[in-house]
């Protein structure tokens, strides 16, 4: 795949760049959805999919770190259910 060609140091590097291109674009989406500092130029629909798109390049680095043995898939399930059940329990004490 595509670790094996370009090497798991680089594909680490890969991720954390499409990391960094998806917070962008989650900003760009909530600031324009709030209607503070419009993006010039943009529609919602060109930044849902830029949105879109990011997310997409992330699951390909996410698929790429588990079968270059990087990551182990059961652990990182094991962790989102972890997270998404804290982040639950945090917002029901609110």
């Amino acid at each position: 795949m595509l670790a094996e060609i370009i090497g798991t140091p680089a594909m680490l590097e890969q991720t954390a760049e499409e990391a960094t291109e998806l917070a962008f674009a989650c900003m760009k989406l909530a600031r324009y959805l709030r209607g503070e500092n419009k993006v010039y130029g943009k529609t919602r629909e060109e930044l849902y999919s830029n949105l879109v798109e990011e997310l997409a390049d992330i699951e390909v680095c996410k698929q790429e770190l588990f079968v270059d043995n990087v990551i182990n898939e059961y652990h990182v399930l094991d962790q989102v259910k972890c997270k998404y059940n804290r982040m639950k329990e945090r917002l029901e004490e609110r």
